[in-house]
């Protein structure tokens, strides 16, 4: 598609993962998104810091990189303005999703099976982090999604587990267009390329498998401290 080879294809990608989510955010009657903008902004400034450092560092080490094609050119730190963003705009669209289920799903149908998933999910990505020790990404990326489950599991034990999951999988639809583009599809070559003798060389589409928990643990990481910033305002 002709229209998408532009040196404005991340920063549109990141434009239109916020859009509907921002202007929905000053409907007051239902969700009132913006009256939790403290909440949500410190979680995402927090979480998006880590994500930033391990960006970086996998960047200037080779695990990953990014296209000047489809790029604006400003580079912060080694990284286009446009992967900052995406620590903003997936976070604030992801989240708002969970804030819009809870609303209008007032069952929580996964909440049995919350804890012990990420018991279970959680070892078995420790597992294959070790036993996959030489691939950085596939190592790091299992070994922080796996011990943050596991965190959850045995000390913070939380109630929002079964819906988290509930609307990471309704997420994934939009962030397997949006990453699908990212890494190829639709157009000449990938936004973002990576190096294959870093990761398992596991394909969903153009998408490594690793991004799938690469997600989750962005995502649950904004949650978590989204829900306690929240709790935190509450109580005051």
């Amino acid at each position: 598609m002709e229209w998408l080879e532009s040196k404005f294809l991340y920063l549109g990608l990141n434009i239109f993962t916020i859009s509907i989510p921002f202007w929905r955010s000053f409907e007051e009657k239902y969700i009132n998104y913006k009256a939790n903008w403290g909440a949500l902004f410190k979680a995402i400034a927090i979480t998006g810091a880590f994500f930033i450092i391990w960006d970086v560092i996998f960047t200037i080490n080779g695990v990953w990189g990014f296209n000047p094609d489809y790029l604006v050119g400003i580079d912060i730190l080694h990284l286009p303005i446009e992967e900052w963003l995406f620590f903003i705009t997936i976070p604030y669209s992801c989240i708002f999703i969970y804030e819009v289920l809870n609303r209008f799903v007032k069952e929580d149908y996964l909440k049995l099976m919350g804890k012990p998933f990420s018991l279970l999910l959680g070892l078995s990505l420790i597992a294959s982090a070790i036993g996959n020790h030489e691939k950085a990404y596939t190592f790091w990326n299992f070994l922080f999604c796996g011990g943050f489950l596991l965190i959850h599991y045995f000390i913070i034990r939380p109630n929002y587990l079964g819906r988290f999951y509930f609307s990471y999988v309704v997420a994934l639809l939009g962030v397997f267009l949006v990453n699908g583009i990212l890494t190829g599809s639709l157009i000449e070559s990938p936004v973002v390329w990576y190096n294959n003798e870093e990761n398992l060389g596991i394909r969903l589409g153009t998408i490594p498998v690793e991004d799938i928990f690469y997600g989750m643990l962005l995502i649950l990481m904004n949650l978590t401290l989204f829900e306690e910033f929240k709790q935190s305002n509450a109580n005051e």
